[in-house]
């Protein structure tokens, strides 16, 4: 058998895999893992891309992570990992100067494990002094215990490093109680002023409606829908006037994905391709993924794996007459949402409406006009 390559693999009358090929080449795992990647619907040139990163760009970070996966160093670390996490998160969450919080996590490998107390010296008198006491428990159950106490050691440790450079560089030695007092005065600030901070948030109304294109502009508004029951997603789109009048509509079935990313990419996609097919080449591309629509606008060339789509939305964009790209909430976008989810009852055909309003989503087509 001559030596296969990539090419061989794909369908270049219609640019998607071979799957029987693939399958009849590989083991299943590994043909399903090739027939899910993202095929331009143009004939592109090769790019080299480095999946262990989501920009597609090779990083030493992300090689040594792959690193540990393979060794299963991460398995094996994974309960550690977990704790050490709590830890950092509890020094660090604290509202007080991040150099006292960088040098109180220095001590933490530094004394592990142990407990941080206060307690009275009676050779002192009425001062307060930190006390470094060896117990057998963990690190976070110490600094759980004592984040008040950690607190009050920041402050005394702060007062200490600046009396020791008023020493080093001529100046006189205070009274160490008064080290304690300015300490104690400062914590009894930060606690008064917390309880100054804590104001209640007003509850926000996020409700977006649906609004209507400029004269003689259509808006398209696209959705996915993903059904991991079915291993396959569901794609709605609709095109509409000024008026909120429908010229289009779509419900169609999509493959199965990794991602909603992909989804949504996906939807947009086909969405432009219906619409251009359609004759419409004035658009305002609405959707309601923030990153997709970020990605699609850019113009940044994107190595990801789904790079290849974000590519042929943007030759799409391109070819248009005139084009705006924007982003809405779920609220703005419920008739395409409503077509994407209509979908699973239809995976094995497509279904299009030409200056019809679609069944599916008549109730929802309502809501939109009523707000004009």
């Amino acid at each position: 058998m001559d030596e296969m390559v990539v090419s061989d693999l794909i369908n270049p009358e219609i640019n998607a895999w071979r799957s029987d090929m693939s399958h009849s080449s590989f083991h299943t795992d590994d043909a399903e893992a090739i027939c899910r990647i993202q095929l331009s619907r143009r004939r592109v040139a090769d790019s080299i891309i480095w999946s262990y990163n989501r920009n597609g760009y090779f990083s030493v970070k992300s090689a040594y992570m792959v690193a540990r996966r393979i060794q299963g160093v991460d398995k094996a670390e994974s309960s550690n990992n977990s704790a050490r996490k709590k830890i950092w998160q509890v020094l660090w969450n604290p509202k007080i100067p991040n150099k006292i919080k960088v040098f109180i996590g220095g001590l933490v490998p530094i004394f592990y494990p142990q407990e941080l107390i206060r307690s009275e010296e009676s050779n002192i008198g009425s001062q307060m002094s930190i006390v470094l006491k060896w117990r057998r428990e963990s690190t976070i159950h110490a600094i759980r215990r004592c984040a008040l106490r950690a607190r009050y050691l920041g402050r005394e440790l702060s007062k200490i490093a600046e009396e020791r450079n008023r020493v080093v560089f001529g100046g006189n030695l205070m009274d160490p109680r008064h080290l304690n007092k300015r300490a104690e005065e400062y914590l009894t600030e930060y606690k008064s002023a917390q309880m100054q901070l804590t104001v209640m948030q007003p509850e926000q109304n996020y409700n977006v409606i649906w609004k209507p294109p400029p004269s003689s502009v259509y808006k398209l508004n696209f959705d996915a829908a993903i059904f991991s029951d079915l291993d396959r997603t569901g794609i709605g789109a609709i095109i509409r006037d000024e008026h909120g009048q429908v010229m289009a509509a779509m419900t169609a079935s999509g493959p199965p994905v990794r991602s909603s990313m992909e989804a949504e990419l996906l939807a947009c996609r086909r969405s432009l391709e219906f619409a251009v097919d359609a004759g419409f080449n004035k658009l305002i591309i609405e959707g309601d993924n923030v990153n997709v629509m970020e990605a699609i606008s850019s113009t940044k060339i994107d190595c990801s794996l789904l790079g290849y789509v974000v590519d042929d939305i943007r030759y799409l964009v391109y070819c248009l007459e005139w084009a705006s790209i924007s982003t809405t909430r779920r609220d703005g976008n419920k008739v395409a949402h409503v077509l994407a989810q209509h979908a699973r009852n239809s995976l094995d055909n497509d279904v299009y409406w030409m200056e019809d309003s679609p069944p599916p989503a008549v109730e929802a087509l309502a809501y939109d006009v009523l707000l004009l």
